[in-house]
């Protein structure tokens, strides 16, 4: 009989640890050897695998959690909040997987969020408001884009009017890269006729970042793992 889902914390359904579909392997499976810049190892964006160490607090809860019927990931919040505060990028727990391995996504929403009011305190933007940006392959997260404007004569609405006369590429990459540096998460811009600058989360660069951060939480995590894609021959 197929077991029951899960359901989270987030109030999201968590589908049963082995139904992964018919074209996805979780990374588990992959080879340790694997580069996630090889473009023949795809993977879901914005989601990461992670073990815990086995004396830890966040081990501990985790067991305490399955041994529930079906599991209790209310237990694991503080793991979650634990966990996006030390990266710096807000998680959802998404699946528990076999082997002890739990599936994270980024919250894409509250990211953005949280990163638009953070850019409130510029002197240089005069409006701030939130678009819904095309999906992304590759990604079941939702597009969320930021619109900003900036004032008259400001050194970024002159970076953005040249952009649109084709001209100062290399000032606005210089502008979106000192933005995504202030909201220490990578982050793509585009102009619109209008000269707004349009931000939109580097979903690739955001989940290998998370990996790279959670890596870095050697106390707590025994291993890091991208959620791979191989098409079954």
């Amino acid at each position: 009989m197929m077991p029951a889902p899960c359901t989270s914390a987030d109030k999201m359904t968590i589908h049963p640890f082995w139904v992964i579909g018919s074209i996805v392997l979780l990374g588990i499976l992959m080879s340790g050897s694997a580069s996630a810049n090889d473009p023949n190892n795809r993977f879901i964006l914005g989601e990461v695998m992670v073990k815990f160490k086995p004396e830890t607090e966040a081990n501990r809860l985790l067991s305490q959690a399955i041994r529930s019927d079906p599991p209790n990931l209310e237990v694991l919040v503080p793991t979650r909040h634990l966990l996006s505060e030390k990266i710096g990028i807000p998680l959802k727990l998404k699946q528990l997987l076999s082997g002890g391995w739990v599936l994270w996504n980024a919250d894409v929403e509250k990211l953005t969020k949280q990163s638009a009011a953070r850019l409130r305190g510029r002197h240089s933007i005069t409006n701030i408001r939130f678009k819904t940006g095309k999906p992304k392959p590759m990604s079941p997260l939702p597009a969320q884009e930021i619109v900003l404007n900036f004032r008259s004569g400001s050194r970024e609405n002159k970076v953005l009017q040249a952009k649109l006369t084709g001209s100062g590429e290399d000032s606005f990459t210089a502008l979106i890269s000192e933005l995504s540096n202030t909201l220490d998460t990578p982050w793509l811009g585009s102009v619109d006729r209008q000269a707004n600058l349009i931000l939109e989360l580097d979903l690739k660069e955001l989940t290998l970042t998370m990996a790279k951060r959670l890596q870095g939480l050697s106390e707590t995590i025994e291993s890091v793992q991208l959620n791979y894609i191989s098409t079954i021959m």
